[in-house]
């Protein structure tokens, strides 16, 4: 009997030994820690630095809750933007002490992004295993742009080397308006002792606005010098706090504005008595011993046949220097005359003139400029019309200066 015993006990501990070499032991009941957004759960749009709060639930599984992180895409969201029950925090992730080791119900809130767009707010909680459990939100920024008015005329002629002054009310949308921006023909000038803004003198541009006109303004000037004659697009750009932007762009030419726009005919000067001559100035004909008159028609050539015989040519009188400017290299081939606008603009096409040759035709289409001592001109040729038989050829020319 005794033997029998101790064999049946022997069995038993190997046994045992066994069990404790096989696989691990599962207790029924091992979780992970639990978290979710409450109620407040899911996404949302807001305004820039506007605080969203959620309302954290988290409770424990086999380990005790430790602490609480807050990230935004996967970076730590800085402490100075989270509140948590009410109050500020001195780091992130939150620890967590007394009865929230055990199972959370508190609020949580986070300032949003301050620039436009999506971000995902993930909070996590961490147990004292370092398992860790997480829900998200996505937080849509969104603001509302500024607007402007612009209190000025379309094109403008501005005077050459003075500050010319663009009027502008500014309405604020969700955030305030920090500064202004002037670009000349989509470029950023580079000159800010070109620029003011309320008559104060840029630092740099774009300019940073003061508080007082962050909430927006009316009827304010920014001011623009420009010592370059010629046409130029000005674009004004007002950006706010979260960098939306409201802009206008306005047409400015630069220098002294054309006053004289006229159609004139210079006549044959093999024509009646006291033709063939015009006065550039009133664009009158007269004829071609005019004192007043700045060209002439060169007449007839008497050794060919009567029906063929005019020159069809000009010529500079009383001291005129005539240039002509062909729409090739000489000239811009998209040249119009519409885009001559400033007086200042013709002694530069004069410039690039070449003297009328000995016997040139002179065609429709033709420009031509003219130097009469100080003073400009330029014209167009706009028709050509050409007679047999009564010397009643002649030029019809778009003139101005």
């Amino acid at each position: 009997m005794i033997q029998k015993f101790s064999k049946l006990l022997f069995v038993a501990v190997f046994a045992v030994f066994l069990s404790s070499c096989g696989s691990d032991t599962i207790i029924p009941g091992s979780t992970d820690p639990k978290i979710s957004l409450g109620t407040t759960s899911g996404d949302v749009t807001v305004k820039p630095c506007e605080v969203v709060t959620v309302n954290v639930v988290a409770s424990k599984g086999d380990a005790d809750l430790n602490a609480i992180e807050v990230t935004e895409d996967g970076t730590k969201v800085n402490i100075d933007r989270i509140t948590w029950k009410g109050s500020a925090v001195g780091a992130n992730p939150i620890l967590l002490v007394g009865s929230d080791r055990s199972s959370v119900a508190a609020d949580l809130s986070v300032k949003a992004n301050c620039s436009v767009g999506a971000k995902t707010i993930t909070v996590s909680i961490i147990d004292a295993s370092n398992v860790k459990a997480s829900a998200t939100k996505k937080v849509t920024s969104e603001a509302i742009s500024p607007s402007n008015k612009y209190n000025g005329p379309d094109p403008v002629v501005a005077s050459i080397g003075i500050s010319n002054l663009f009027s502008f009310d500014v309405t604020k949308g969700s955030g305030k308006i920090v500064s202004v921006e002037v670009q000349e023909n989509s470029l950023k000038i580079t000159d800010a002792s070109r620029l003011t803004f309320d008559g104060k003198a840029f630092i740099t541009n774009p300019e940073s606005l003061t508080a007082a006109y962050q909430d927006g303004f009316t009827a304010k000037s920014v001011g623009v010098k420009n010592s370059v004659v010629g046409n130029f697009k000005y674009k004004f750009i007002f950006t706010d706090e979260f960098g939306l932007t409201t802009e206008k762009e306005v047409n400015v030419s630069v220098g002294s504005p054309i006053t004289f726009s006229e159609n004139g005919v210079l006549l044959n000067q093999a024509g009646p008595s006291g033709t063939g001559g015009l006065d550039l100035d009133n664009a009158k004909g007269t004829g071609s011993n005019d004192a007043n008159a700045e060209i002439a028609d060169l007449g007839v050539d008497l050794s060919l046949p009567t029906a063929s015989n005019w020159r069809q040519s000009i010529k500079g009188i009383n001291g005129t220097e005539l240039k002509v400017l062909k729409r090739n290299a000489e000239l811009e081939i998209t040249f119009d005359l519409a885009n001559v606008t400033l007086s200042e603009q013709i002694p530069t096409y004069h410039a690039k003139g070449k003297d009328i040759a000995s016997g040139q035709k002179i065609v429709e289409g033709d420009v031509i400029t003219a130097k009469k001592g100080t003073k400009y001109y330029i014209f167009e040729v706009a028709k050509v019309v050409v007679t047999t038989g009564d010397n009643g050829d002649n030029y019809s020319l778009n003139i101005k200066h």
